[in-house]
């Protein structure tokens, strides 16, 4: 379950890797003199370009979550933001309801979501909290009212790889309700209000062992929900299947994330994708996603670095393209895409005291401004450190922002190899999980708590 306050209206519609954070960010375990997140407004970038980050020291913020019934409650994520929503800190409780988070000084919008386990507890937010010094907070999470139904494609098979989102129309916040996989059946508990419903499908990057279905996202409709509700039966329906290779300048098929986004949507700020799929199959080298018909998308393409497959190889190059229109009809498509080298982005991320910070999160935000329909676009890359402290990336020349968050986990999930920042083993289960739940990046609703 992933729950948002209000849906910022920013500039931020596409990127690659957020869910990555809350998956490197997930240790409640804090010193108070850790390191925090460090934001670096302007680095312009017109060659190979090596930019060290020392992350400054943080206050802390610290309490313990309960149910409505003063019971801790645990695993329930903590996200503090500010007022640039980017600058998020975010840590969980642990099995007796405490946390502990190290943020910058400032102003911050405080969120507060459980785990989904069909349990009536439910989202909560504090606005404008000031940390100034060390402050103890607690929250009690309130109860909310069950949404469930079954989802299903259009042959009537349960849907093992959508989600369902319920976003509230008083004020966009939004839930997410995860099918079962063997049954389409899913239940969420909800704040009462009338919500707009829709079903999207997810990601299946890196498990080829699930077959490819043909069915698409679908509106459900407005909701006047105040007490427990069961749907009727949502029938995904059929789409058609847009496909092709990613190829670097160099004719070589490479893996990426490729992010499509219906641009009917992209002008409503709705907060969805069209698909989130990758060119990484052990079976073909092609990416494949299924989408509606008689509709236009835009896709970015974000190739990963240090991961290949039988029928890719390595470009530590490649960078992210975007391209602005792809028109699907009534028959499936083939669309190859190709992406231009960039110049690498390096550097050493170390605390005040000069220790290395390995697994630091990078966030990289485009400060180029795109025409047309892209016009308010800016793109985000997150790569992260290595054990060393070094991190790199490629990037089109231009000018961007860095923000860089210390980890929580012991373990490294990035290690360096000849072309600097891979990720190993570990980096690829997180990266697995995050494709899982890729839907949830779109446009503005990774803001994710922030205010309009």
């Amino acid at each position: 379950m992933y729950k948002k306050s209000k849906i910022a209206n920013s500039n931020l519609v596409l990127l690659v890797f957020i869910v990555f954070l809350v998956t490197l960010i997930n240790s409640p375990a804090l010193a108070q003199k850790n390191p925090t997140s460090t934001f670096i407004k302007k680095v312009t970038i017109k060659k190979d370009t090596v930019k060290n980050i020392v992350l400054d020291w943080g206050v802390l913020v610290s309490g313990k979550v309960t149910d409505s019934q003063k019971n801790p409650v645990e695993n329930v994520v903590i996200t503090a933001i500010g007022k640039d929503f980017l600058m998020q800190n975010t840590t969980a409780t642990d099995n007796k309801g405490n946390y502990k988070l190290s943020v910058p000084k400032g102003t911050y919008t405080f969120t507060f979501t459980p785990p989904s386990n069909q349990s009536r507890t439910t989202y909560k937010s504090i606005e404008k909290e000031t940390i100034n010094n060390d402050k103890t907070l607690n929250v009690s999470l309130p109860d909310g009212v069950f949404l469930s139904g079954n989802l299903i494609d259009y042959q009537n098979q349960p849907v093992t790889d959508s989600m369902i989102y319920a976003k509230r129309l008083s004020d966009d916040l939004l839930f997410i309700c995860f099918p079962n996989p063997a049954t389409g059946q899913f239940m969420e508990a909800l704040l009462t209000g009338e919500y707009d419903i829709t079903a999207v499908r997810t990601s299946c990057v890196y498990n080829p062992y699930v077959p490819f279905r043909k069915h698409t996202n679908i509106n459900v409709g407005k909701k006047n929900i105040q007490n427990d509700t069961q749907l009727d039966d949502i029938k995904m329906p059929q789409g058609v299947v847009l496909q092709g290779t990613v190829k670097d300048k160099n004719n070589q098929t490479i893996v990426a994330i490729i992010t499509i986004l219906n641009l009917k949507d992209l002008k409503d700020k709705s907060p969805w994708v069209g698909a989130q799929t990758a060119s990484n199959s052990v079976l073909e080298p092609v990416y494949k996603a299924a989408l509606q018909k008689k509709t236009k998308y835009a896709l970015q393409i974000s190739p990963i670095h240090g991961v290949g497959s039988p029928n890719s190889t390595v470009n530590p190059r490649a960078t992210f393209e975007i391209i602005k229109k792809v028109k699907m009809k009534k028959k499936d498509r083939t669309f190859n895409i190709t992406v231009e080298d960039g110049e690498i982005l390096s550097g050493t991320i170390k605390d005040k005291n000069g220790k290395i910070v390995k697994n630091a999160a990078v966030i990289i935000t485009n400060m180029r401004k795109a025409k047309d329909l892209f016009k308010s676009i800016k793109v985000m890359i997150v790569t992260a450190s290595d054990k060393n402290g070094k991190y790199s990336y490629p990037l089109v020349k231009g000018k961007y922002s860095i923000i860089a968050y210390p980890p929580q986990l012991d373990k490294s999930a990035i290690e360096t190899n000849q072309y600097g920042s891979d990720l190993n083993p570990e980096g690829r289960g997180i990266q697995d999980y995050l494709m899982r739940f890729l839907r949830e990046i779109r446009a503005n609703a990774i803001a994710g708590y922030t205010r309009k």
